[in-house]
């Protein structure tokens, strides 16, 4: 159980459309509201979508290059 002082920090991977990242944000707007973690961050891909998405700065994004899996095997 945490206890009071305790650092607990939130790592959520989230990239491509707003239907994987608005969830997600929702879930660490859940729980920054509950005070479960001290911090919570993102890794999202470099497209301007993602960038948008992120841009009011309420979490820090560390951006990710990644792919369509579908242009791995074309």
């Amino acid at each position: 159980m945490k206890q009071k002082g305790d650092s607990i920090k939130i790592v959520i991977c989230a990239a491509g459309t707003g239907g994987h990242i608005y969830p997600a944000i929702a879930v660490a707007d859940k729980i920054k509201e509950t005070n479960i973690a001290s911090s919570v961050i993102f890794f999202a891909s470099s497209r301007s979508s993602d960038r948008e998405i992120f841009a009011d700065g309420r979490y820090r994004v560390f951006e990710i290059s990644s792919a369509d899996l579908r242009s791995l095997f074309h």
